[in-house]
Order: structure tokens, then C-alpha cells, then sequence
């Protein structure tokens, strides 16, 4: 299905342009479609002629929170010797990695990273480059309060290896292509 799925989206791109005097400039889809690869020029290994414009591909951001939350959570479900990221915090990244999508989408892509990977350093105690607008720890300080985060949506600032392994998720996820 998936090759028949390709194989329709390089045909219904290669007809647009004169059947509907409409050339299609950018798609929404999976990470991982098929149809990305099929939809190039021939000269880059595609199915698509030379002739017509090449599509611009942008991620669905629902589909990139599963596929980052995918990984995260097989981390969560690796053996403690393995890897120290809880359940807890895996759920705790997805939600922000979910949120922090929706808010930021917009931004240009520098931006979009650096937003993206200020959750990963959040979790580590890191609140130079937030703003309170989510954050509970930085509304607490702006009304002199403390709010003392769950510990599961944390790591220890001298874990290294967990921060490593995360941090290599998060170097996937933090385009916004």
C-alpha cells in the first residue's frame, strides 16, 4: 500500500501544474513517508521530472510527537543499567515536546531548535532561555515563590549519560522540517 500510496502523490504532483494550473510547493506529512522519497527530482534518486518544481516537506507535528514520544519511551523501558529516563519523565517530555511544538511552529527553524531544545535543558534544571509563559518554576520566581517540580520531571544535573542519550532524541526532533 505504502509504494501505491508514493506512486499516487508523484502523479497527482506531475499532473497539477497543467490540469489545474497549480503548482504545489509545499506538503504536510509523515517523517517517514514513502511518498518524501518518491516525490524528488529523478536526479535525486525520485521518481519526479526535472521539469516540475520539487516539493518542500514539513513534518506533522502530531505524528513527530509520537515518533519523538516513541523513542523516549523505549528509552523509559530499557533496563535501569541501561538508561535512567522513568516513565514519568518520559510522559513529562512528550507534553512539553508536544507543547513546545504547538507554540513555536511558526518561528524560524534556528529558532524553533533553540525552543525545542530548552525543554531538554529544563528538565535539567536549565530555565536561562524560557519564559514564564510555561514555565511553573520561573511563574513561582516572578511572585517569590518556590514550586518544587515532581521529581520524575527532572534529572540529576550530574547525570551525564542520561542527558547524552536524550539529548541524542532530541538532536532528531528539534527540526522543524
Amino acid at each position: 500500500m505504502k509504494a501505491m500510496e508514493a506512486t499516487a502523490l508523484v502523479e497527482m504532483l506531475a499532473r497539477a501544474p497543467e490540469k489545474l494550473n497549480v503548482s504545489i510547493c509545499t506538503i504536510v506529512s509523515d517523517v517517514d513517508s514513502n511518498g518524501r522519497a518518491k516525490a524528488q527530482h529523478v536526479t535525486n534518486g525520485g521518481k519526479f521530472p526535472v521539469t516540475i518544481e520539487e516539493p518542500t516537506f514539513l513534518a506533522d507535528p502530531s505524528h513527530q510527537k509520537r515518533v519523538f514520544a516513541r523513542a523516549i519511551y523505549k528509552l523509559a523501558s530499557a533496563p535501569q543499567k541501561t538508561s535512567k529516563v522513568s516513565k514519568g519523565l518520559a510522559g513529562h517530555l512528550k507534553y512539553c515536546y508536544g507543547a513546545c511544538v504547538k507554540r513555536n511552529r511558526h518561528f524560524p527553524k534556528e529558532e524553533f531548535s533553540l525552543k525545542v531544545y530548552n525543554v531538554l535543558e529544563h528538565i535539567c534544571r536549565n530555565h536561562d532561555n524560557f519564559d514564564s509563559a510555561w514555565c511553573y518554576n520561573l511563574k513561582a520566581k516572578e511572585k517569590n515563590e518556590v514550586y518544587n517540580a515532581p521529581p520524575e520531571h527532572r534529572i540529576k544535573t550530574t547525570d551525564q549519560d542520561t542527558y547524552l542519550q536524550l539529548k541524542a532524541i532530541f538532536d532528531q526532533y528539534a527540526s522543524v522540517e
